[in-house]
């Protein structure tokens, strides 16, 4: 019997790549519903926007997505503005931020 012993399980409806306890690389499906995931459409390249998280393939970076959104523009409307851009993307943005968020430790004072 094999007991996949997976990274970074925390979030339910995720599909996660990790090693499992032989180390062989697999993929584990998590919860009923299969969401997409940000694993390769958010990069960060010391070169690219300082470093920031962007969308693969441009120079946009999830901040500036976040930004917008919460300006009020809404995801149709960031379409047509960078029409290089999908919908996925912009959910890959949400998703990482959430991520990112998650794993905030706050100090207390």
């Amino acid at each position: 019997m094999l007991v996949e012993c997976l990274i970074n399980v925390n979030v339910i409806g995720y599909i996660y790549e990790g090693l499992n306890c032989n180390g062989i690389v697999g993929i584990s499906f998590i919860g009923e519903a299969i969401a997409m995931i940000y694993k390769g459409k958010i990069i960060t390249d010391p070169a690219i926007m300082l470093g920031k998280p962007i969308i693969k393939g441009t120079r946009i970076t999830v901040e500036h997505v976040l930004r917008k959104l919460s300006e009020g523009i809404t995801v149709e409307e960031l379409l047509e503005v960078y029409p290089h851009l999908t919908k996925e993307d912009i959910l890959a943005a949400l998703s990482y931020s959430a991520d990112v968020i998650e794993l905030e430790e706050l100090i207390a004072t």
